[in-house]
């Protein structure tokens, strides 16, 4: 039997609901024009085909910072008419269970005067090894500061320094302090103030939560006019017809071992992208993150080096010198990663295995280990059995960041290998950045 749809309904896009579903993993539903998937993410992958400019850039923020159409949740009043609202948010699991909880360290973002976004920019290029798309890279660095600082004003607590200003720390890849936190729990605090917005806006955004996403629905032309989901509690499957679809499902994680990623990040959405005939693109560009806890995989922030930690080898050697002698610990994840490898290879691994590297935090102030880096100190304590105030913590390098997957289109039908007609697909992905160093929604 085929399944009946459960909705099909005209709305705007907003914003905000594009972050929550870059964050929650979701399957986005919205029938406007307003702007189509491509364009809201304009600022994380770029179009096949169309090169985003400065006024492509320009075009982009007008729109989403309320200047072309009013945004509910950042300028103006929502729309009045009913009938040019309507947005869906489907999850495979409840929003605030999902994998942007373990997101630690910050975000990158120029919001101190005395920095750039050009700079930000420039280091995203070099992350990447010159291999990242530089059209998009330049519209996401520009735009990230005020996208931070609306998270900020829609709630998000970000450390503040003694003067009152938002505090900056270290990351790795960046020529300045340039990351916003809050502790080292910066995803599970957006996640939560995104979550509040949904609540604030329930009248636009339907959540259909524990509901997963089987195939992307395409009409005789070819277009992406809706998906197919299955309610996980009972098993029902639905039709959600909608004008534009954003996947926005996560990397393929759980194909490595070890992985920071949750066991829902299975690489489903780029599948279903590739079945519906979309391109893939960069699924070679996979980021591996220099501290995972040695004993599963468990993510240990990089916030932990940018406050000062030392790796350190079997001998005590603080070994990032011969790699990396500038940067140190806080040198490109790839560089780092690559660094801790070497010395595992060459027989300078720790643990009984010979298979770890020595995190030392010790190194930082009690006080301010206790103050941002406190969940660290718990994950410590309850699954490795070590107090990371007193004593170095066994970390190895670990699958982190899909960084390719499918490729936006404009409109143009796409060529592909698929079985399946090609798609003129609308639809985006989250994880389809091409740079090594975060994104301003990427909170590593």
């Amino acid at each position: 039997m085929n399944p009946t749809p459960l909705f099909s309904r005209r709305s705007i896009s907003i914003r905000s609901m594009a972050v929550a579903a870059l964050l929650a993993g979701t399957a986005l539903i919205t029938t406007a024009h307003a702007a189509t998937p491509a364009e809201m993410l304009a600022g994380y992958t770029s179009q096949a085909g169309a090169p985003a400019s400065a006024a492509r850039g320009q075009q982009f923020f007008n729109r989403t910072h309320g200047k072309e159409w009013n945004c509910g949740s950042c300028h103006g009043a929502p729309p009045a008419d009913p009938r040019h609202r309507s947005v869906a948010a489907l999850t495979e699991c409840i929003v605030c269970h999902d994998q942007t909880v373990t997101a630690a360290g910050g975000i990158n973002a120029a919001v101190n005067p005395a920095d750039d976004w050009r700079s930000h920019a420039y280091d995203t290029v070099k992350g990447s090894d010159f291999l990242g798309d530089q059209d998009a890279i330049e519209i996401m660095c520009r735009e990230a500061p005020a996208e931070v600082m609306h998270l900020e004003h829609i709630g998000v607590t970000f450390h503040r320094n003694e003067t009152g200003n938002l505090d900056l720390r270290a990351f790795g890849g960046a020529s300045m302090k340039r990351t916003a936190y809050v502790a080292d729990i910066t995803g599970q605090a957006i996640l939560h103030v995104l979550y509040e917005q949904l609540m604030k806006y329930h009248q636009l955004v339907d959540r259909y939560e524990e509901w997963f996403v089987t195939s992307i629905v395409l009409d005789e032309q070819g277009h992406c006019v809706g998906v197919v989901a299955r309610e996980i509690r009972s098993g029902r499957t639905e039709t959600f017809s909608a004008k534009n679809v954003i996947l926005a499902s996560g990397g393929a994680g759980q194909c490595f071992k070890p992985t920071t990623n949750a066991l829902i990040c299975t690489g489903d959405g780029i599948a279903q992208a590739y079945k519906a005939g979309a391109p893939l693109m960069d699924m070679e560009m996979i980021q591996y993150h220099p501290t995972t806890l040695a004993e599963n995989g468990f993510l240990i922030t990089e916030g932990a080096r940018g406050e000062g930690a030392h790796l350190l080898n079997s001998e005590g050697e603080r070994f990032m010198e011969k790699y990396a002698p500038n940067k140190m610990e806080l040198a490109s994840r790839d560089v780092v990663s690559r660094a801790e490898q070497t010395e595992i290879n060459e027989g300078r691994g720790v643990g009984p295995d010979g298979q770890g590297i020595w995190l030392d935090i010790t190194v930082v102030p009690r006080k301010r280990t206790l103050e941002a880096l406190r969940e660290i100190v718990n994950i410590g304590k309850d699954f490795a059995g070590v107090d990371i105030t007193r004593e170095p913590i066994r970390i190895k390098p670990g699958n982190h960041y899909t960084m390719g997957g499918s490729r936006p289109t404009s409109g143009a039908a796409p060529t592909s290998t698929a079985s399946t007609p090609p798609a003129r697909s609308r639809a985006s992905r989250s994880t389809a950045a091409t740079a090594s160093v975060p994104t301003p929604f990427s909170t590593p």
